[in-house]
């Protein structure tokens, strides 16, 4: 896909699996960015853990989903911040590194013996930094670009609403958009105070506060 820059006039060929994999990078970096100061104040401690699929064919869309939900039912208010990111082997199977933020001294299953995940191993090991899953982001080999199974979500990340300020997540918050609009809201906002989160609106451009911000950029060609 070819995209211009109606300001500049620059043109730029964009690959919608590198797009895909760099707004997984953004995400879970910011996700790192909020957590380091509340990790580092010697309440919490962190986990990382992998869970791998032992047959290919029995990987489905809602897997993590359901496993997350068993997950902090089980864990409740210890578990206070997470992120997960979805890698593909060479043999085509999907497994996951995720990242528990937990107060500490929780207890966290063994989730293969305990039959939260049966669909492989597991492994669980202490993190002592949030970017250490960062590191699962930057493989930018087969895998992140090999073939996934449709419907697969490539990350997740989560925070408790009361451990972030208001301005913390709100920055947060952004990461989601593009980085055009990013900046654009960052601007807007400055001295104006940090709620003013964009929509969508009909007919095209983004909606903030009372101003209308359209994406300088327009798809040439396919």
């Amino acid at each position: 896909m070819i995209i211009k820059n109606e300001l500049t006039g620059k043109k730029f060929v964009v690959d919608p699996k590198m797009s895909r994999v760099r707004h997984l990078q953004r995400r879970v970096h910011a996700w790192a960015e909020v957590c380091k100061p509340f990790v580092d104040d010697g309440r919490y401690e962190m986990k990382m853990c992998r869970l791998s699929i032992a047959i290919v064919d029995n990987w489905y869309p809602r897997m993590i989903s359901e496993f997350m939900y068993a997950l902090r039912g089980y864990l409740g208010a210890s578990l206070v911040s997470y992120a997960w990111v979805a890698e593909l082997q060479e043999r085509g199977a999907v497994h996951y590194h995720l990242l528990l933020v937990v107060l500490k001294h929780t207890k966290i299953p063994y989730f293969d013996k305990s039959g939260m995940w049966v669909w492989g191993s597991t492994r669980i090991e202490t993190a002592r930094s949030p970017f250490y899953v960062c590191s699962y982001t930057r493989k930018e080999n087969y895998q992140k670009f090999g073939v996934f199974p449709k419907g697969l979500r490539m990350f997740a990340v989560w925070v408790e609403r009361g451990l972030l300020s208001q301005v913390t997540r709100f920055i947060f918050h952004l990461s989601v958009y593009p980085r055009w609009l990013e900046a654009e809201v960052l601007r807007h906002c400055e001295g104006s105070g940090w709620n003013y989160f964009p929509r969508r609106r009909k007919g095209g451009g983004w909606q903030v506060g009372g101003k209308l911000l359209i994406s300088p950029f327009s798809v040439v060609s396919f």
